[in-house]
């Protein structure tokens, strides 16, 4: 549905235009004033037009009294019937234009902020925005054509009163007040829809460092593994083999006999006992 507002001193022409789709474009159009006091009154319109699917009328409108302004309604009517609902045109006298409504702080972060508020389209109107720090030093003023508003470069921490005005031609609205106070740091915040949002910055400086760690002792873990596999094993102490030994005596008492100078085999002093040989007296007669 088409809505907005127009301001005109008495005998001043505006020009309103209602725009609607349809299909089939065969529209006509009806327009009607529901005036501030007075019954409601036909209005006739000016001119009327349709291209492809969108049919427009135009109507030229000049109040002359009080009793002139009020809003003024536009219905569209083709072959399948008449429109769901109207377009809806506020004629207000001149003035100053209306002050926003509802305005909220709808998200803030460290330093920023975004405030946005509720107002009548009114052609012609700008919106500002005036910052003051603890209500005196103006630290930002902004326009907009709608009455939405980001600030940045906020004091961090301080308090804040925020004047929202709307603007017509020379003439500027009462203003809406509103305080917030600026966040020192995202900790915290809001989300788009106004509500509060909360960010452990102790839990992500925790998995930032744990992840710096990995990154940094990783090389570390892999040299010492990699010369952990290559190191060779060390050797085991021989083990006494007596069994091996006695064979290598045995075969030296074998491959190995002594001899006497006489070239007879040597007996020593025990076997020469058991024996009973006297073995002196044999060499003797040898």
């Amino acid at each position: 549905m088409q809505r907005s507002v127009h301001r005109a001193a008495k005998n001043d022409e505006v020009r309103i235009q209602c725009s609607v789709r349809a299909e089939p474009a065969n529209v006509t159009f009806q327009w009607s004033l529901n005036a501030s006091s007075g019954p409601r009154r036909e209005l006739a319109w000016a001119s009327a037009s349709g291209n492809e699917g969108l049919a427009s009328s135009l109507l030229l409108y000049a109040p002359e009294n009080e009793s002139d302004y009020g809003i003024i309604s536009c219905w569209a009517r083709n072959a399948v019937g008449p429109a769901s609902e109207p377009c809806l045109f506020e004629i207000l006298p001149s003035g100053p234009p209306r002050a926003p409504q509802n305005c909220s702080v709808v998200r803030q972060v460290a330093g920023s902020l975004r405030v946005e508020c509720a107002a009548p389209h009114e052609p012609g109107v700008l919106y500002q925005l005036e910052v003051r720090e603890r209500g005196r030093r103006l630290v930002a003023n902004l326009s907009s054509l709608s009455p939405s508003f980001w600030v940045d470069a906020l004091p961090a921490g301080s308090p804040c009163t925020m004047l929202v005005y709307a603007i017509g031609g020379n003439e500027r609205s009462a203003p809406l007040k509103l305080t917030a106070t600026v966040l020192a740091n995202a900790a915290q915040g809001y989300s788009e829809t106004g509500k509060r949002w909360a960010i452990s910055t102790n839990l992500l400086l925790l998995l930032l460092v744990a992840t710096g760690l990995v990154f940094v002792l990783l090389p570390f873990i892999v040299v010492i593994a990699l010369r952990y596999r290559r190191k060779p094993a060390e050797p085991r102490a021989p083990e006494e083999k007596p069994v091996a030994q006695e064979k290598h005596l045995q075969k030296g008492r074998t491959h190995g006999k002594l001899k006497s100078k006489s070239g007879r085999p040597c007996i020593g002093p025990r076997a020469r006992r058991l024996l009973g040989v006297d073995v002196a007296a044999k060499e003797v007669d040898a």
